[in-house]
């Protein structure tokens, strides 16, 4: 075989290896909230704020789960279909256009999956996030 088939072996036997064990270095933090209706999905930069935006709004009696991806690829499919399991709304909070929300969609199927995103330089503030979720 020619050196670019050989690569083409070499790159295909280790993205089958990297995907059947994705859950063994699947990293995440969750907070769940019994009786939420809304989980926020987030990584990276957004998390400190979906947090804050999560806590604020159970404390005022909207209750609202978190799921924090630490590892975004390979993307952890049978984790986010679980955790999302119940839900009546996802909201995908993410630092960029919209990349990972797909994927988000993509697994979820017919679950309604919302989504709030900034590329402009600056951070998506906890006040933006309750007003997505108030506002869905």
């Amino acid at each position: 075989t020619t050196d670019s088939g050989v690569i083409q072996q070499n790159q295909e036997r280790l993205y089958r290896k990297v995907t059947a064990a994705v859950e063994d270095f699947t990293f995440y933090d969750e907070i769940t909230v019994p009786g939420a209706e809304t989980l926020l999905i987030t990584y990276g930069v957004t998390a400190r704020a979906a947090k804050v935006a999560a806590e604020e709004m159970t404390a005022v009696g909207t209750p609202v789960s978190l799921l924090t991806l630490k590892t975004l690829w390979p993307v952890p499919e049978a984790l986010i279909r679980q955790k999302a399991a119940g839900y009546r709304r996802i909201l995908v909070v993410e630092m960029n256009l919209g990349q990972y929300v797909r994927e988000i969609r993509r697994i979820l199927g017919e679950q309604k999956v919302t989504f709030l995103g900034r590329m402009n330089g600056t951070l998506i503030p906890p006040s933006g996030i309750k007003e997505s979720i108030i506002n869905g």
